[in-house]
């Protein structure tokens, strides 16, 4: 099979994939729409039989909500992800027929005075590297840059062919790999800070405190729950550590992901 024959069938198979994520995305906007209303009427047809019995079906729904709101949010990220394959996959064709002169060209990659670069056309309109980049990262730009600009030895080219040899039937798990890229691309800032980060202490498994809290949280929790439940403890205290419960994981779920997010920026 031709490679543009290979890139129309999968363009026709992720064209499938994207009706199915698109309907179902539909089908959980309904959902989600139903448990609302559901709710509301639990509200209302509920008030007479107590707080106990609006509170069990409320949290019941508010649970299934949720649920739907994580679906809701991974088949947004699934559509994306679909998304920038097909992208892929049309450009592919488009370099294929030619039309490449759009992408990066690595001009700014040329060193100056190069005994070939600029004679053979290695960067800049309708280079080499234009026509076979495929990376989406600094570290990748660089790396196929000094591929271009430097001769290899024997031994490192047949090694490169062989990689090409493998590589070049995966094209599906290439693009999967190169669709991630595009999502969050990474650079050597990136690789800086990882680095960084790797050679300092686990905050959050290291640490005795945390391993014990890990624990001792959920029974805390559940004994709170039991005492009010048989009247040891009165509701405006049972509401307030209620609240605590639902602050204190939300502020060390933000700050992990404060410290996560600072690598990837």
């Amino acid at each position: 099979m031709l490679p543009t024959d290979s890139y129309t069938t999968h363009i026709e198979q992720l064209n499938q994939r994207l009706a199915r994520l698109e309907q179902r995305k539909n089908q959980v906007a309904w959902a989600r729409f139903f448990i609302v209303v559901l709710i509301a009427i639990c509200l209302w047809g509920l008030y007479d039989y107590g707080i106990w019995s609006i509170l069990i079906f409320v949290v019941a729904l508010v649970a299934v909500f949720i649920r739907l709101v994580i679906l809701a949010a991974d088949n947004k990220s699934a559509i994306a992800h679909v998304s920038r394959l097909l992208a892929i996959n049309h450009q592919e064709l488009a370099i294929a027929a030619g039309q490449y002169t759009g992408l990066p060209d690595g001009a700014h990659l040329l060193p100056a005075g190069h005994d070939y670069a600029q004679d053979l056309d290695v960067f800049g309109r309708a280079s080499l590297y234009q026509y076979m980049n495929r990376t989406v990262s600094q570290q990748g730009n660089a790396t196929l840059a000094q591929w271009l600009l430097r001769p290899a030895t024997a031994e490192a080219i047949l090694q490169r062919q062989a990689a090409a040899r493998e590589l070049a039937p995966a094209y599906a798990w290439r693009q999967e790999l190169q669709a991630y890229g595009i999502e969050e691309p990474v650079s050597t800032a990136t690789e800086r800070k990882v680095i960084s980060w790797l050679k300092e202490d686990n905050t959050y498994s290291n640490k005795t405190a945390w391993r014990v809290l890990r624990w001792v949280y959920p029974v805390i929790a559940l004994c709170v729950l039991a005492s009010y439940s048989i009247g040891l403890l009165s509701a405006p205290w049972f509401w307030g550590l209620f609240i605590v419960f639902i602050i204190f994981p939300f502020l060390s779920a933000k700050g992990l992901s404060r410290n996560t997010g600072a690598l990837i920026r």
